[in-house]
């Protein structure tokens, strides 16, 4: 067990505001994914710049933790790359371990959440741009448009012109 020292309180406090930005992007990625699925298009542009900024956000937490963990690696004498959350959970005192045994579950579980909303945001927006490259096609009278064979497979056909009444 390493000795608590007051760059592993920091570290900590550290970390913790890190998982704060990590679940408020997880929010703001849920509100996007809420609006790609109500195909509200008109708000998917501002909801993806709200996850930009918190993304910037993010980064800058990563800076924060980056000089927290190179204190603790220098008052353990360790390297700092070898300074995981498993590895701060096995060496630190066990009120700290626990803490940061939490908070690698807490960021494990976000992220996951977050990689899978975001896979579900990408099939939203693939799926709400081929609608409109459909509409427009068949607005404007399209040489072809992609059509599904018998076995299953996506093959173009040739398409006439349809009126706009009846595209809409």
């Amino acid at each position: 067990m390493q000795p608590e020292t007051a760059a592993i309180d920091t570290l900590l406090e550290t970390l913790n505001a890190e998982r704060q930005v990590v679940e408020y992007l997880l929010f703001k990625v849920v509100t996007l994914n809420l609006l790609l699925a109500a195909d509200e298009r008109r708000w998917v542009e501002p909801a993806t710049a709200e996850v930009d900024r918190v993304t910037e956000r993010l980064r800058v937490a990563e800076e924060h933790r980056t000089r927290a963990l190179s204190a603790v690696a220098s008052d353990w004498g360790v390297p700092v790359e070898s300074l995981s959350l498993a590895r701060l959970a096995k060496d630190a005192s066990p009120a700290s371990a626990r803490s940061f045994r939490e908070l690698q579950l807490a960021f494990r579980t976000a992220t996951d959440e977050i990689e899978r909303v975001m896979g579900e945001n990408r099939r939203l927006a693939d799926s709400g741009l081929r609608n409109i490259q459909m509409l427009l096609d068949s607005v404007a009278g399209s040489d072809s448009v992609d059509v599904y064979t018998d076995s299953g497979l996506r093959q173009r056909a040739p398409a006439g012109p349809l009126r706009l009444d009846w595209a809409l």
